[in-house]
């Protein structure tokens, strides 16, 4: 088999980077161009999807690590851009042309990626983040006003986002909280649902998905200690559990990546693909998720 050369291009901006880009039509042109967080330069950059030639970059008051988000804040139908800074703020930028729409005081601030969502199914985006200590906010898209921000505390740093969810008529915002756990909100009454197993403090994203395919979700949840959850989504209740890696060393952490739910190997059953600190990528066949589990039938879930 004739194999095909692999051609890349190294854009012109560089810094040091460990930043989820976003990448959206910012300016209305057509074409997308790239949104990125800067340590270097402690600035967010938007930059020409095409060449890579800087299009604006905004100044912060510290280093920038994680990834940015795009949304539509201001209703002119163009994506702006939405960076959690270790300057203590989030902000909110303009995708076109980088001004200001807002910034909210964050505590430490961190570098979550921000999720945007309707979470009223009024119209009005909220922005859900999660600073460097594990405090989750929920604030105003349109403003960066506070509505709301649980009392619990992770006490360490949380890479990962919040997944927003709806199930069985309720709004959950399941957040990583670093020593809390994962732990499920309902949105309505803004009263905490569950946390997942004590003991086993998260930092990556969790997942929600319907593994067993009977309309019922699950979250998967990946913690620092190398262990995997599978939990109920109404209810916490555990599903599946199982230690898939060891620590490296004494205090260090196994798992930070998120994982990834989706079929793969085509039997039509989610499987779980997670990193670890290990240096091992790890497979988790859906199929042997379900087998394990009393009273299941996976050959009738199709």
């Amino acid at each position: 088999m004739r194999s095909l050369p692999i051609t890349f291009h190294r854009m012109p901006w560089q810094g040091w980077l460990s930043s989820t880009p976003a990448v959206a039509d910012f300016r209305g042109i057509g074409r997308h161009d790239i949104a990125v967080n800067s340590w270097d330069d402690s600035s967010i950059v938007v930059i020409d999807g095409s060449t890579g030639e800087v299009i604006w970059r905004h100044a912060t008051g510290a280093p920038n690590m994680g990834g940015v988000a795009a949304y539509d804040l201001d209703g002119d139908g163009l994506p702006d851009v939405m960076s959690l800074s270790f300057d203590g703020y989030l902000y909110a930028l303009r995708g076109r042309d980088g001004r200001v729409l807002w910034k909210a005081p964050l505590d430490k601030g961190g570098w979550s990626i921000p999720v945007v969502t309707d979470l009223n199914a009024d119209g009005v985006p909220y922005v859900i983040v999660i600073t460097a200590v594990g405090q989750l906010h929920v604030l105003d898209g349109q403003t960066g006003k506070e509505h709301w921000s649980p009392q619990v505390t992770g006490e360490m740093k949380v890479a990962g986002k919040p997944a927003v969810a709806r199930e069985r008529g309720h709004t959950i915002i399941l957040a990583p909280l670093g020593k809390a756990g994962a732990v499920a909100f309902d949105w309505k009454t803004r009263r905490e649902m569950w946390r997942s197993p004590e003991g086993f403090p998260v930092m990556a994203s969790p997942v929600v998905t319907d593994l067993v395919g009977n309309g019922k979700q699950q979250a998967v949840i990946g913690a620092t200690t190398g262990d995997v959850f599978i939990l109920g989504l109404s209810d916490g209740k555990p599903f599946w559990h199982s230690k898939i890696c060891a620590q490296v060393s004494q205090g260090e952490v196994a798992i930070e990546a998120d994982p990834v739910a989706t079929d793969l190997d085509g039997d039509g059953i989610v499987d779980v693909l997670i990193a670890s600190h290990d240096f091992h990528l790890y497979a988790i066949s859906g199929r042997a998720v379900i087998e394990a589990i009393p009273n299941s039938n996976p050959t009738c879930l199709h």
